[in-house]
């Protein structure tokens, strides 16, 4: 069951980025920027309305991000795999990034870019496949029947 959440997670994660990708691509001529940022491991209440695992994974995050020692949060990373982000952010730092690529000078010169930590982040290379994001972009438009080229106002 964790294999297949990783993988669910993994795959949104890539979409998030093609998705980003793709609309810059398709906003460069009119010099609007598309990044994909990544706020880390924020302490929320994502998982509250989970029957019991719910409880208990907040309960979990709860107990990593009051933990002083980092031995807790290592053992955490022994148990959920090296990939594991030990950091717990608060609300407020976890939205730095994201204002970070909205305001700042080094983000506007950048698009189709995944920010972490407020700073460019390398990914994996099929996040670069152009085939791969005209696909899952066609699909998001079936999804939604419409074509999102319609909606726009430029």
């Amino acid at each position: 069951m964790l294999m297949q959440a990783e993988r669910i997670y993994g795959t949104t994660k890539l979409v998030n980025l093609l998705m980003a990708k793709e609309f810059a691509r398709r906003l460069k001529p009119h010099n609007v920027t598309s990044n994909a940022v990544h706020p880390g491991a924020v302490q929320t209440d994502l998982f509250r309305n989970i029957p019991y695992v719910g409880a208990l994974i907040h309960t979990i995050m709860g107990m990593i991000y009051k933990s002083p020692r980092v031995r807790l949060a290592k053992t955490f990373s022994s148990i959920f795999g090296s990939g594991f982000n030990t950091r717990i952010h608060t609300l407020q730092d976890g939205a730095q990034t994201s204002i970070h690529v909205a305001v700042s000078e080094e983000a506007a010169a950048a698009t189709g870019e995944y920010f972490v930590e407020c700073r460019p982040h390398t990914y994996l290379a099929r996040a670069d496949d152009e085939n791969l994001a005209r696909g899952v972009w066609g699909r998001s438009e079936e999804i939604l029947r419409t074509k999102v080229d319609d909606l726009m106002l430029f």
